[in-house]
Parts: structure tokens; sequence; C-alpha cells
């Protein structure tokens, strides 16, 4: 999975860091893990659950919405591999803590800024 997080590295800058530091664990898909997993967020960046190859893009979606809904303090996110571009390579999951995930982006925006104004 480290190629996954190499290859997102424009768009996503720390992700390669935190999945190197164990930050961002890669488990097989578990309602039981994201349950307790969900409880221990604050401990991680963001949590990748690797799907089984079966599932469909639209299911993937569905999945993330409805979890958006019954885990609401964690961002939910999906990655399919018949999207090709910077997808995983197997369907995946992706429950990232809020809070981390919001000062990511304020970190991103400030790196972006400042390459700009040089």
């Amino acid at each position: 999975m480290r190629e996954y997080f190499e290859s997102i590295i424009d768009v996503c800058p720390f992700s390669l860091k935190s999945f190197d530091a164990g930050k961002i664990p890669v488990l097989k898909y578990s309602t039981e893990l994201i349950d307790m997993l969900y409880l221990q967020l604050k401990h991680y960046d963001a949590v990748l659950f690797k799907c089984h190859t079966s599932i469909d893009r639209d299911t993937l979606e569905s999945m993330a919405h409805e979890l958006q809904i019954s885990h609401p303090d964690a961002e939910w996110f999906w990655s399919h591999p018949i999207d090709g571009y910077k997808s995983t390579v197997v369907p995946a999951l992706i429950m990232q803590n809020r809070k981390n995930l919001v000062l990511a982006r304020k970190q991103f925006k400030l790196m972006r800024n400042a390459e700009t104004v040089d």
C-alpha cells in the first residue's frame, strides 16, 4: 500500500508520512473493526479498509455515505480501482480523523499558497 500513498502525495502530502509512522493502518474491511477503530480514531490520522474485490464502485460509494451517517465524527472516502488515476488497487473505504483532516488541509493550503508567492 505504500505505493498508493506515494501516488497521492501531490493531493494528500501528509498521507505517506502518516502511513510510514503507523498512523494509517491498512486492514481488511469488517464492520466490527470499523466500530472499534471509530472509537479509537483520535490515535490515527486515518484507517484504510480493503474491501472485497467483487464490490462495485456504486456499492462502495453507498457504503461510504451510510458510514458518514452512522459514524459522523469521521470523514469517509472511498476508492475503487476502476477509476484508475490515484485509486487504490483494491476497493477501499477510508475513515479519516476529521480534526486531523481539517488541520492537514489548512497546512496544505498554506504550503500551496507559499509556493505561489515564491
